[in-house]
């Protein structure tokens, strides 16, 4: 019976946090990023630039989830709106002709 239970627990734990990470894009704008440095089509400095634009807004979300246990639907939006933003921008740095010498 413990064991069970204990089972149901960790599928709803997982679930629930795999939702939160994929609800914002993060595991896409990450993908996005890395085949970007693997191919070459970010420099260095615009692949660390991402990177902490990525980590920046994650840790942003974190905060907001940190101070009352939810996020509400003005930081959901303001969440959005700096995802689509990093996504507009991981875009242009992969399309500018700047390519890293591999």
């Amino acid at each position: 019976m413990k064991a069970i239970l204990i089972t149901a627990i960790m599928a709803v734990l997982f679930i629930s946090t795999a939702g939160a990470q994929h609800k914002y894009g993060y595991k896409d704008h990450n993908r996005r990023i890395q085949q970007g440095a693997a191919s070459g089509q970010l420099t260095n400095r615009e692949y660390r630039h991402l990177k902490a634009r990525q980590n920046a807004l994650k840790m942003q979300a974190y905060r907001y989830k940190a101070n009352d246990g939810r996020i509400s639907p003005c930081e959901k939006r303001m969440l959005k709106k700096g995802e689509r933003r990093l996504s507009k921008n991981i875009y242009k740095q992969k399309h500018d002709r700047q390519r890293r010498f591999i």
